[in-house]
């Protein structure tokens, strides 16, 4: 099966699946993986073992992230990684902000060592978090 296929199904499973990464911030290489988010349900989780997703050994890597796991597939022309989140709307919240933001969007893509991206994002999930404290009535892209 070819990585868009595995796509296709994610997004008309009736799930909410929601694009993200370096393809929803438009800074993919053609060897890019897809990578998505949704908030962690048991049934969304069986949907996706179901689909041949396997789950990462270093899932929730990020420190402060609000991620479950993460699951992946490997198809025959790429990957498809899908973070499964307590609450999703966190981590859309900061790729919109990123994907508004060119100075952002550059400073993702500008940082090659993963230590140096995984600081980026800490940081981004920390000023989430704060914010949606702050807030106590949600969090939306505009808050950044």
């Amino acid at each position: 099966m070819k990585a868009k296929e595995t796509c296709k199904i994610l997004e008309s499973s009736g799930f909410e699946f929601h694009l993200c990464g370096s393809r929803y911030l438009h800074t993919a290489e053609p060897d890019s993986d897809w990578d998505y988010v949704i908030t962690s349900t048991p049934e969304v989780r069986r949907f996706l073992l179901d689909q041949g997703f396997k789950v990462m050994p270093h899932s929730g890597r990020y420190e402060g992230s609000y991620a479950v796991s993460v699951l992946e597939k490997h198809d025959e022309d790429g990957v498809v990684q899908v973070s499964c989140e307590v609450d999703s709307k966190f981590k859309r919240a900061i790729m919109t902000a990123l994907n508004q933001s060119f100075a952002l969007r550059k400073l993702d893509k500008s940082l090659r060592k993963q230590p140096e991206r995984d600081g980026l994002w800490q940081a981004l999930y920390q000023l989430a978090g704060f914010v949606a404290v702050e807030r106590k009535d949600g969090l939306d892209s505009g808050d950044f």
